[in-house]
């Protein structure tokens, strides 16, 4: 009887911690969860890619990584949902290129070069879709050249403006704007200022949209 009490006592004081630490977990996850539940103000600026409408009840903006995987699988989750809504929507997005993607800033120049010939959504779909095979070179110039002549990009005009001050000070721009609000991974996505959950489909993505129009 002596050791079954034992036995009990020990199990309740494991017990008992274990309450503890969830309950610290969770009100931690509480706290992390809830710090940006007020909307924040995004202002666009007309150097702002936008896709779908200039002007809407409804505005995602997202900040991502070409070289970011998590960024590629987002990008084939939302970008039917976006096409859908095109005609509905403002979506806006923010290159915030991670310090451990060597090739992010690279890419992200790639695209806004791209976008001085306005093609970037099409540079940007490209990054993304071939995200594995560009990703995986030492060097992938040539690589990138091969995406803006398949673009029929004025390839002279590309390169130049790759290294120009035009596209450093617009990545600048947005780097420094989601560093503003707090920003550190990618992608993070923000609904008419509200920083939007981890949706893990299109169909929940779909939701989001349509609660926003409706309202």
């Amino acid at each position: 009887m002596k050791i079954f009490k034992q036995f009990n006592q020990k199990q309740l004081v494991t017990w008992f911690s274990i309450v503890i630490v969830s309950f610290i977990a969770i009100y931690g996850l509480w706290k992390l969860t809830t710090k940006n539940s007020k909307p924040i103000q995004i202002a666009l600026n007309k150097k702002d890619h936008i896709y779908g409408v200039s002007d809407s009840k409804v505005v995602i903006v997202e900040f991502s990584d070409f070289q970011c995987p998590a960024c590629k699988y987002y990008h084939s989750l939302i970008k039917p949902i976006v096409e859908k809504y095109k005609k509905q929507i403002t979506f806006v997005y923010r290159n915030f290129p991670l310090d451990q993607h060597k090739l992010a800033l690279p890419a992200a120049a790639v695209a806004e070069a791209a976008g001085q010939q306005n093609k970037f959504f099409e540079m940007h779909d490209k990054l993304f879709e071939n995200q594995d095979e560009w990703s995986a070179l030492k060097d992938p110039g040539s690589q990138f050249k091969k995406y803006a002549t398949d673009l029929k990009l004025d390839i002279n005009k590309w390169e130049k403006d790759i290294n120009g001050t035009d596209v450093k000070s617009k990545i600048d721009m947005d780097i420094t704007s989601a560093r503003e609000i707090g920003i550190n991974q990618t992608p993070t996505f923000y609904l008419n200022g509200q920083q939007m959950g981890n949706f893990s489909s299109a169909s929940e993505f779909d939701k989001l949209i349509q609660s926003a129009l409706s309202n």
